[in-house]
């Protein structure tokens, strides 16, 4: 009789431990459904900031192409000032060089009646016209520019 009740004793712990097992297993499932249901969403989630992503970097490189663009257009205007520059100091170089020369000759009179002078003094107004008559240009250029945008 020892024999048979441990018997019953034993399978109703292996029916008590089928039952936790089933138990588990079910549990375990739920669990996995869920863990899979997030990770569908995570991945949805991902494509459709992975396509924001792309959008962004194609929209960052439409910008740049276009400020690339604009930058290489407005070199002429830069170099076409940086030239009106350069005459200037070249001019006011010049001028300066024959001040001083006039003024080692010992010329008694002042700078501005002299003929020299008077010949420095109106080729100084022809550059000052011609870079104001440039800067003008450069302006309505950045006008007309600023109008096509």
């Amino acid at each position: 009789m020892i024999i048979e009740i441990s018997i019953a004793v034993i399978a109703l712990a292996f029916v008590a431990l089928v039952i936790f097992l089933i138990v588990l297993i079910c549990s375990l499932r739920t669990t996995l459904g869920q863990v899979n249901h997030t990770l569908s969403e995570t991945r949805k989630q991902l494509n459709d900031v992975g396509l924001q992503a792309q959008k962004a970097v194609e929209h960052a490189n439409q910008i740049s192409y276009d400020l690339k663009y604009k930058a290489e257009a407005l070199n002429p205007v830069f170099n076409a000032i940086s030239n009106a520059g350069q005459i200037l100091e070249h001019k006011s170089s010049v001028m300066k060089k024959e001040y001083i020369a006039l003024q080692e000759e010992g010329e008694e009179e002042p700078i501005h009646s002299g003929k020299r002078s008077k010949a420095l003094h109106s080729e100084g107004i022809a550059t000052i016209a011609s870079v104001l008559e440039l800067a003008g240009l450069g302006v309505s250029l950045w006008q007309k520019m600023k109008k096509r945008r």
